[in-house]
């Protein structure tokens, strides 16, 4: 037989589950799933990582740690819970899980943990010391999202790096848990593409490498007031938006920082204001620097910019790739200009 015979052909990449189970619902029973399989010892390396996960998220609140799970019962969408598990006949998980969506409008995420303490689901609780809610998110989430979350409502976060750090210990080969695996790690990769952006090529800069980005400016600034970013509509089709108030700020002082795709502005909410005050606003960051400048139009809204960053704020090295401690500068700069002209 000739070698041309025996030759393998090229293989495309093989096909991953959850590129086409991309809905909560699918992750909910990956969630499920591995949840079970923390009682099950008919594949060790299965149990251990459901054992993990357990104790991964019971950690949140501080434990305890579940040293043996003899029994893990779960039930999906009951009370429209996405997910939740009694392990042992005492310690209950209730679990929200979000994939890139926000947390659920009004008091729903209360009413659900109402509900396993009023006994409307199979699992009592003999103390509410044993119920533990978990908000977790797979997709991006800004800083300012998880402490609301964890201010406003009796759950703690378990994002997208907790699962990972999780999944990361596993040494079986089950499909479905290296399919999963792999299509997180794929979404953090997609984060971490800011990191090599060229100066020239902007039509390559994706969504998910702009929130990668804010979320390193989140850590970066994270002494700021209510940072935070999101989505921003208009009728352009909108941007991705990221805003803060610098340290030492005056408490009654309206003014913010924000980012609009390659442009840093000034902006004040006139809502308690007369129109007026946003020429004076001008004025006064204008006056503090030659990097404040005048915008090119001032809006007639009740969140006007009233000055930008001169030169934008992106900066980038000597090759034409993104330079992330030199941008952290120039929006340092921009701090201390705005704190300058709130206190004078």
């Amino acid at each position: 037989m000739s070698n041309e015979a025996n030759r393998v052909p090229n293989c495309a990449p093989a096909p991953n589950l959850f590129a086409y189970a991309t809905s909560e619902l699918s992750q909910d029973a990956f969630i499920c799933w591995l949840i079970k399989w923390s009682e099950n010892a008919s594949d060790p390396e299965l149990r251990g990582l459901g054992h993990r996960f357990v104790n991964a998220m019971m950690s949140k609140w501080g434990g305890p740690e579940v040293k043996e799970i003899s029994k893990a019962e779960v039930e999906r969408q009951n009370n429209h819970i996405d997910v939740l598990a009694c392990i042992n006949d005492r310690h209950v998980l209730l679990i929200e899980d979000k994939t890139h969506t926000g947390k659920k409008s009004g008091n729903q995420l209360n009413d659900y943990r109402q509900a396993v303490i009023d006994g409307k689901t199979p699992f009592k609780i003999k103390s509410e010391e044993d119920l533990f809610g978990i908000f977790l998110k797979t997709g991006n989430q800004s800083l300012a999202s998880k402490r609301e979350i964890e201010k406003e409502y009796p759950y703690k976060v378990f994002d997208r790096d907790d699962f990972l750090e999780v999944l990361e210990t596993y040494q079986g080969d089950n499909a479905i848990v290296l399919d999963f695996r792999q299509h997180l790690t794929a979404m953090k990769e997609e984060c971490q593409q800011f990191h090599s952006w060229e100066e020239h090529k902007i039509d390559n800069w994706t969504w998910g490498a702009w929130q990668g980005l804010f979320m390193e400016l989140e850590k970066q600034l994270s002494d700021a007031e209510w940072l935070g970013w999101d989505s921003v509509p208009n009728p352009a089709g909108g941007f991705l938006g990221l805003w803060w108030r610098p340290n030492g700020m005056p408490e009654d002082c309206t003014v913010k920082l924000q980012l609009e795709n390659d442009k840093l502005c000034f902006k004040l909410d006139l809502y308690d204001l007369p129109n007026e005050k946003k020429w004076e606003w001008c004025e006064r960051i204008t006056s503090q620097s030659e990097l404040a400048v005048k915008p090119g139009k001032m809006g007639s809204g009740k969140v006007v910019t009233v000055a930008v960053y001169k030169d934008g704020w992106i900066r980038f090295d000597g090759r034409g790739v993104l330079d992330i401690n030199k941008t952290v500068e120039v929006l340092r700069s921009a701090e201390k200009i705005l704190v300058k002209a709130a206190k004078n």
